[in-house]
């Protein structure tokens, strides 16, 4: 059986999130200020775009379906730029 080495504890040093992905690897999404997707069924299928400000990138809305604009520091708000996919009318 292998032994295990006794292991020393460093003092706690606060990274940012840059030196942290750098040290582990960690993965950056593209971003882009213009995206695309595809309404579910129940909304009628359609695709819908969105397209930001430069200063801003376009990602998938987490609580509805649709797209919005966020700040780079992944702020969204909801007064701010944003396409919804609409759900048809039954009838």
């Amino acid at each position: 059986m292998k032994r295990i080495k006794p292991v020393v504890l460093k003092d706690a040093t606060k990274l940012t999130n840059s030196e942290m992905k750098q040290i582990r690897g960690g993965y950056e999404p593209e971003r882009s200020s213009t995206c695309s997707m595809l309404c579910p069924v129940e909304y009628g299928g359609s695709s819908i775009t969105l397209e930001c400000p430069p200063s801003e990138y376009c990602d998938f809305m987490t609580n509805d379906w649709g797209l919005a604009c966020y700040t780079p520091a992944g702020e969204h708000y909801h007064n701010g730029k944003e396409e919804l996919c609409e759900k048809p009318v039954e009838g």
